[in-house]
Formats: structure tokens, sequence, C-alpha cells
């Protein structure tokens, strides 16, 4: 296997990609892992037409996910805006473009590609099913394969390689089978998650939550993690630990201030907690990885 992991920046902004290649390769399996990665884009230069990808007789996949920012996707005569929480799901070569809209000062996303008919046909299939443009769960299994696949150790062999792809695309099939967004969320787990995003820095136990949905403590638990697939605990860190990225990357607080408007009464807590879930440290991010308009 010859792996090519890279930092660099491009003209549409920054990267951290693994980009792979298999010369012990006998013969074309029905889904390969081709690469990974994290594109923090900020040119309105950025634009991907999909008819010019690809090849005649090399079909691609591709599932691109927002972290932060919005982006926009032309896909069948329709303009669809993909915002934080939201994935494209493309083959290649066909019509469709996505870009940096002039209304985004950003666009921060994260990438899976694929090659092989299987992992096209599969991924067609599902945009058949759910659209072009999905929701996906931050502490769902198509995101956390995702992120493991790009911190850590890549599949050393062309059929670990396969394997891994194919896991990422049957947990996105399951996923969607699951949540399927035609099927409305109850009434009650919005006005809850509303609570959470604006209320991140307060109480938000099982006992409060329960108490604004309005249901008794044990009945809201089962039904929260029925309709999310996690627990009450599990969404709330999550949730705290993905709003303290953000803030780290676009705002000028410190490690202690960013873990109080996030909930955290603990700061060492949190510094462990976000370790752990991103595999660096709050100081460390915020050193490195700053916005466009830090850097200015």
């Amino acid at each position: 296997m010859i792996e090519n992991l890279c930092d660099f920046t491009n003209r549409y902004g920054t990267m951290r990609s693994r980009c792979f290649t298999y010369p012990e390769k006998l013969f074309p399996l029905p889904v390969e892992l081709l690469s990974v990665g994290n594109h923090y884009v900020s040119s309105p230069e950025y634009s991907w037409d999909g008819s010019q990808r690809g090849g005649e007789n090399s079909q691609r996949a591709l599932i691109q996910y927002t972290v932060s920012g919005c982006g926009a996707l032309e896909f069948e005569g329709e303009t669809h805006e993909i915002p934080c929480g939201r994935a494209m799901l493309l083959t290649f070569p066909e019509p469709h473009r996505y870009f940096l809209p002039d209304s985004s000062r950003h666009w921060e996303v994260l990438f899976a590609s694929f090659g092989g008919e299987g992992a096209a046909s599969l991924l067609k299939t599902l945009r058949l099913r759910f659209g072009a443009v999905v929701p996906l769960r931050e502490e769902g299994e198509v995101l956390y394969l995702m992120r493991e696949l790009l911190k850590n150790d890549f599949p050393s062999t062309f059929w670990e390689s396969a394997a891994a792809g194919y896991r990422l695309l049957t947990a996105l099939g399951k996923e969607l089978e699951h949540h399927d967004v035609s099927c409305p969320r109850p009434v009650f787990l919005d006005r809850v998650l509303d609570f959470c995003r604006t209320h991140s820095d307060k109480e938000l136990s099982v006992e409060k939550l329960a108490e604004i949905s309005g249901l008794s403590r044990w009945y809201f638990s089962r039904e929260f993690k029925r309709v999310l697939g996690v627990s009450v605990p599990q969404y709330v860190t999550e949730m705290r630990l993905q709003k303290g990225r953000q803030l780290l990357l676009t705002a000028h607080y410190s490690v202690k201030e960013t873990a109080a408007l996030c909930g955290f009464e603990d700061t060492a807590y949190f510094i462990r907690c976000f370790t752990r879930r991103f595999g660096v440290t709050p100081g460390s991010l915020r050193k490195e990885k700053k916005s466009p308009e830090q850097k200015s």
C-alpha cells in the first residue's frame, strides 16, 4: 500500500487528507476506499463540476459532510444549501456542481471518496430514496468512522481498505434508514433540542430535559434514545464538545472561557473529553487552526 498523508494550503483553503493506492491490487473490487479528509474552504473560487471528474470506465462516489459554515449543490435542476449537519451524496462522472456560495464565508467539510461500481451503485440507491442532501448525526457511526480513518492508522492492505469502505457505506445506509427524514420527529424532541442548543452552558440533566418535554423521566429517556440513537448524556456531551470546537476555531475565548460557555464547570475535564474526542488538545487547536478572520 502507498499512503499519502497531506497537510497543506491551496488556493481554496486548508486541507488534511489521506489518499491511498494499492500496487498489490490484482483486480478491482466493488467497493474501494480511496481517501478521507478535512477541508476548510474559504475561497469563492471553490467550485467542482461533477461531469469533469472520474472517467468513462472509472466510477467514483463521495460523501461530503458540512462541519461548519455552508456550501451549495446544483443537482438535477435545483440548488441545495449544505449547512452544518448535512452531507452530499455524489457520484462521478455526473452533471452536478458544488461550490462555496456568495452568502457563505467558509465551508468546512469532512469527506470520504470511494472507487468501484458497487460504491457508486449503493450511493445512487440511497440517494434515490433519501435525496442528494441528507442529515447525519455528529455522534453517529458514519462520522465516527470517517474521523477515525483520518486520525488513526489506515487499513494496511487492499482488502482491509475495501472492508473499511464497505463498512462506512453500510453505516450510512443504516443511519439513513433508521432516521428517515420523511418521518417527522416528535414535537417534544424539537423543543428539547432547541433548548439544548440555546442553553448549552446551563444544566442539561435528564430530569431537566424531561421536565421541558412534558414526559416522565423514564419515557423521555427511552424515546430520546429510540429516535436519536444515543442517550441524553451522550448527546449533551457531544453537542457541548462540538460547540467548544467551533468556538476555538472562530472566536477569541481562552480554553477556560470556552469550557464555561459550553457547560463544563471543570476546565481539566473539558480538556480530557475534548482531547479524547478530537485527538488534539483545545489549546493546540486554538493555536494551529484559526479561522481566516483571526489570521488576518
